[in-house]
């Protein structure tokens, strides 16, 4: 239910074109752009991909079959860029948003969740393309899942809400750290 909020949310962002529209800002930054600017680009990026990707596993109930599909490779192509933006945001964000002891902290502590689920998801994925007929049994077999046609659903909603608190997250530190320039910038005038 959070997830779906979160992502409800973030599809009513772009129902509405502000003058810095979406579509300005997914292109992608010029050579001269800042680290800042890098970092909301990706940013933004990452929440489309989520977006895209959580759509994908819940609305589209065809895309599990009893063993594994092209629909659900699709899934894991999508989840590998997911992983691939992540790991550019996430090299990039400490730099451009400063963070206090206790938010590290807490940011660490999701980023360690979300690095574990890539590694299982990587390991999911070879165990179902080594068999792809027998794959989701094995894993059913192995107690990674409980039901053979869902086995890969059953792996990435935990996930899905996971990474929804750590965009959550992210979003709330880099917002809060553009206001407080804004104020900042503000006070000078």
């Amino acid at each position: 239910a959070q997830v779906a909020q979160y992502v409800r949310s973030v599809g009513a962002v772009g129902s509405v074109e502000p003058a810095d529209s979406m579509q300005q800002a997914m292109q992608y930054p010029s050579d001269s752009a800042s680290d800042a600017e890098r970092v909301e680009w990706l940013h933004l990026n990452l929440l489309i991909q989520f977006q895209s990707l959580y759509r994908d596993v819940l609305c589209n109930a065809a895309v599990f079959e009893l063993h594994y599909s092209n629909a659900e490779a699709g899934l894991f192509q999508a989840f590998s860029r997911l992983e691939e933006i992540y790991t550019h945001l996430i090299g990039r964000f400490p730099a451009s948003c400063p963070l206090s002891e206790q938010e590290q902290g807490v940011l660490t502590q999701l980023c360690q969740k979300v690095v574990k689920y890539f590694q299982d998801g990587k390991q999911i994925k070879a165990v179902l393309e080594q068999n792809p007929s027998q794959g989701k049994a094995i894993l059913v077999a192995n107690g990674l899942a409980s039901n053979q046609q869902f086995a890969v659903r059953e792996w990435i909603m935990p996930f899905m809400s996971c990474f929804a608190d750590l965009l959550k997250v992210l979003w709330t530190l880099w917002t809060q750290l553009k206001r407080k320039k804004q104020s900042m910038a503000a006070s000078r005038r």
